[in-house]
């Protein structure tokens, strides 16, 4: 009897220390996988990060199966569900992690996020509320919070509240002054500023922190323009141009201050050299190809947006704008069929069945108008 109790406090011991051992490695693991580049949810991130939906979303789905407690534990996996549009896995994500690690200022953060980003406001400044009621030393539940409120156009609580947050950030005296160590509550601010629409205050404020952050000397040249002093304001941002030279929206400012010029030739030759210059960037194909439309040079939209297809193939806008192109000069049946390109290609959204539906009936076609004004109803309104 007593070798019996022996040999089972023996297993007991040697069944623990395999469990302490398997924890140890299970620690070890966890601890290397983000320095290795071949884990699937590093794959996601990047997958994400070109582009590549479909790579992304099998990436998640090998992570989430094989790897759970990592996927809880790093701070990627929000951002990447998100990324994806998988609202409602990224929502029980952080509430899992926060029932797991309430001091983790992290989750509750990621849980008002995932609300800012399904763009349910009101629901998403309660939840920065709770953030900053459990974390109120932890930046983003001001910052962000407060840019929540300003989308929200609650512009006084979005002053107050950042204002608040600018108190508690400690400055250091830099080159061009003092400087605060987060800039994120001052940017958010001018933010406020500016939604205001009140052009002279946003002036103020962006001027208050131009010389030491390139977003903050873009909005004060923003500023200047809208209040008329547009010489200056152009003159500011080409003598920024070399400061900062990877800012695409200096070139898009110069692009804009021209063409509200009048000044249609130097406008397009900003766009066309955003585009050269910063070909990842969207904003330049979106920008030039709508200016060429609207001043009539139809062809050479049509190749922005079609270059812009080629480059963003998971982005439905190029798509659709020149879909839209056909539209605007009249070009039915060809509208037509660039619709229906975009419905092939995208198809949960609306605008490809009714516009298409509307060129069709233009075009001559009202039976099959019809069906497709149909289809629409059966698909978006049931």
């Amino acid at each position: 009897m007593f070798s019996v109790l022996i040999s089972g406090v023996r297993a007991w011991r040697e069944r623990r220390e395999a469990m302490r051992e398997m924890r140890a490695l299970d620690q070890i693991e966890l601890a290397i996988m983000p320095m290795d580049e071949s884990n699937p949810l590093e794959r996601a991130k990047v997958s994400l990060g070109v582009g590549d939906l479909k790579a992304a979303n099998y990436f998640w789905e090998q992570a989430s199966t094989r790897y759970p407690e990592y996927v809880l534990l790093s701070r990627d996996s929000v951002n990447i569900l998100v990324g994806l549009k998988r609202f409602d896995e990224a929502e029980a994500l952080m509430l899992a992690g926060q029932k797991r690690f309430p001091k983790e200022g992290h989750y509750a953060e990621g849980y008002a996020m995932v609300a800012h980003r399904r763009h349910d406001l009101e629901e998403a400044a309660r939840r920065w509320k709770v953030v900053r009621k459990k974390f109120p030393h932890r930046s983003p539940g001001f910052v962000v919070g407060a840019g929540c409120l300003r989308e929200l156009c609650r512009f006084d609580e979005a002053d107050a509240l950042i204002t608040h947050a600018m108190e508690q950030i400690p400055s250091d005296m830099g080159r061009n002054g003092m400087v605060p160590r987060d800039m994120g509550p001052a940017l958010e601010y001018c933010r406020i500023g500016e939604a205001r629409g009140d052009w002279t205050e946003a002036l103020r404020r962006w001027e208050k922190f131009s010389a030491v952050h390139a977003a903050c000397m873009m909005g004060a040249c923003r500023a200047l323009h809208r209040i008329g002093r547009s010489d200056e304001a152009a003159s500011r941002l080409e003598e920024a141009r070399p400061r900062f030279p990877l800012e695409a929206e200096i070139v898009n400012q110069l692009a804009a201050i021209s063409r509200d010029r009048g000044d249609n030739a130097e406008a397009l030759k900003w766009w066309k050299f955003m585009i050269e210059r910063f070909p990842l960037n969207s904003t330049g194909y979106l920008e030039c190809g709508r200016f060429l439309q609207k001043i009539g040079e139809y062809a050479d939209a049509d190749a922005v947006f079609l270059a812009a297809r080629d480059r963003f193939p998971d982005d439905a806008w190029p798509l659709t704008e020149y879909a839209a192109l056909a539209n605007a000069r009249n070009d039915w049946t060809e509208a037509a069929t660039r619709w229906a390109a975009v419905r092939e290609a995208f198809p949960d959204r609306e605008d490809g069945y009714v516009r298409g539906a509307e060129a069709i009936a233009r075009s001559g076609e009202q039976e099959q108008a019809a069906q497709l004004f149909a289809e629409h109803k059966r698909r978006f309104h049931r």
